[in-house]
């Protein structure tokens, strides 16, 4: 797929109802927040539309994609912002990136990724202590969202209770998730709606660790 978003990467911007959602999700995320502050690392940030509306919130942003032509437009608006506290970094997993992030987020991303169990056990291990992750995604859906994607592999939508599972097999905690937005779309002339749910996990905060801070 990212192939595919590096063909759409220099329109992306241009399409108001993707500047809309990444607005709302970034209040609904913001109001989630206990406090300003700490680390903050965007999972599939494309060109950083929901990061850097974010990034006034924390001392350091790492916006991580595995476009090149994604992030070749994330830097230009960072360039342009002067925001040298906000870093770009290609990669299409979780795996090797740093740890001790206080917000890992995603909007739109994880009905790409295969191995959903293998996603919540990496975020866990890049959360410090009482940080949260924060996903943003489709509810199943038929099919119908990405058929035009003829190389589309991934998932119709997401069940958020399965993703709950997940998250707390993973080890974290205070699980929650409510629907908050609803993309609309026309398919052959017929009006479709597909709503997104907003899920948030905890990392529980180790006592020995904040006994430290």
């Amino acid at each position: 797929m990212a192939n595919y978003f590096d063909q759409l990467a220099s329109q992306w911007d241009e399409d108001p109802g993707k500047l809309e959602r990444a607005r709302i999700t970034a209040e609904q995320m913001l109001a989630l927040r206990p406090a300003p502050g700490g680390r903050l690392l965007e999972f599939g940030c494309g060109t950083g539309l929901l990061g850097l509306i974010l990034a006034d919130h924390f001392e350091a942003v790492l916006l991580v994609d595995a476009s090149a032509a994604m992030l070749a437009q994330a830097r230009q608006k960072l360039e342009r912002l002067a925001l040298p506290h906000v870093q770009t970094c290609q990669s299409d997993g979780l795996a090797d990136l740093p740890g001790g992030q206080d917000a890992l987020v995603s909007l739109m991303v994880l009905h790409h990724v295969a191995d959903l169990a293998g996603f919540f056990a990496q975020a866990h291990a890049l959360l410090a202590p009482g940080g949260q992750l924060l996903v943003a995604d489709l509810y199943p859906e038929d099919g119908s969202f990405h058929q035009h994607h003829n190389d589309f592999d991934g998932h119709h939508g997401l069940d958020p209770v399965e993703l709950t599972q997940l998250a707390q097999a993973a080890g974290f905690a205070n699980v929650s998730h409510a629907p908050y937005f609803t993309i609309e779309k026309t398919q052959a002339g017929t009006p479709r709606r597909y709503p997104l749910f907003l899920l948030m996990a905890q990392k529980m905060a180790d006592a020995n660790y904040l006994t430290e801070q």
